[in-house]
């Protein structure tokens, strides 16, 4: 996420602005510590409250994760707000020092990577040491390109197409994220996850409860519920076999799995098990085979 390296970015372009403002004014290149200083704190007092601001804000972002009820979830927001609330310190305040430092480098003319040793050429210590760069002329081109009347209007109307057009790609956006996407190529498990997309390709399970149900063979409830032989052809279990079988108006898969279909088959005397139920009077067999 590189977070940090913006705010970094920011202190050492005000700071360098700082040396460029000094110039423009007239000043001179003075080695003192004190200047140097100025010029930090002066940058921080330009940049140091949007860079708090912005911190503050990421943080709270992060804590609100933390009142999800997923334990993952709330272990990797708190680490996250932990870990900028501690960057923001460390932006403040070592690389702030560590940033004078440099600059103190840079007025004694020593070298970079060699701190100890001084750079005997001339880098021009006058009023014309530091010139604006490239990034800034380019900046400085796109804001006189901005201010053009046409190119705003081009500019709006870009931008309200691009937004326009995200917003009527929604319906067609697959949700979740693949499993195989969030896996290595060369993972063992992708093989798995294939074959389950091809041949096992379901979703959630869905539950059907029925309440206040009676389940003795002759009642009307049972008849109103069942699918096997017997049952009423506009029964519970049959509308939603009918369902599954017309993927074009339903999300069910397959037939429901009853329970009361086995209950059924499992009372049914006529199966070539043994009876359990007598068929004269309709009394369950014992348990015990003495009885």
């Amino acid at each position: 996420l590189a977070i940090g390296v913006d705010n970094m970015c920011i202190i050492a372009h005000k700071v360098n602005q700082s040396k460029v403002d000094d110039d423009r004014d007239g000043g001179q290149r003075v080695t003192h510590p004190d200047v140097s200083a100025r010029r930090i704190a002066k940058a921080l007092s330009l940049a140091g409250p949007s860079i708090t601001l912005a911190a503050s804000a990421e943080v709270l972002a992060f804590l609100a994760g933390v009142l999800t009820g997923m334990p993952a979830c709330k272990t990797f927001a708190l680490f996250a707000a932990v870990t900028i609330l501690v960057d923001y310190i460390f932006q403040m305040t070592a690389f702030v020092a560590l940033l004078q430092l440099d600059e103190q480098r840079i007025a004694n003319s020593r070298m970079d990577c060699f701190p100890c040793v001084k750079d005997g050429r001339n880098h021009g210590m006058g009023s014309n040491a530091h010139q604006r760069g490239a990034l800034d002329s380019l900046m400085a081109t796109l804001s006189k390109t901005l201010k053009c009347r046409r190119v705003q209007g081009a500019t709006i109307i870009v931008f309200v197409g691009l937004f326009v057009g995200a917003v009527a790609m929604i319906p067609h956006v697959d949700l979740g994220l693949e499993q195989t996407v969030a896996l290595p190529q060369d993972s063992y498990l992708q093989n798995y996850f294939n074959d389950l997309a091809s041949q096992l390709r379901v979703g959630p399970p869905v539950y059907f409860v029925v309440r206040d149900l009676d389940i003795h063979p002759t009642s009307p409830d049972v008849n109103k519920t069942c699918a096997t032989a017997g049952c009423l052809p506009d029964s519970m279990l049959n509308r939603i076999q009918n369902a599954a079988e017309i993927s074009s108006t339903s999300y069910i898969a397959t037939a429901a799995a009853s329970w009361l279909d086995d209950y059924i088959a499992w009372i049914n005397p006529s199966l070539d098990k043994c009876c359990r139920m007598h068929p004269s009077n309709e009394t369950f067999c014992s348990a015990d085979p003495d009885g």
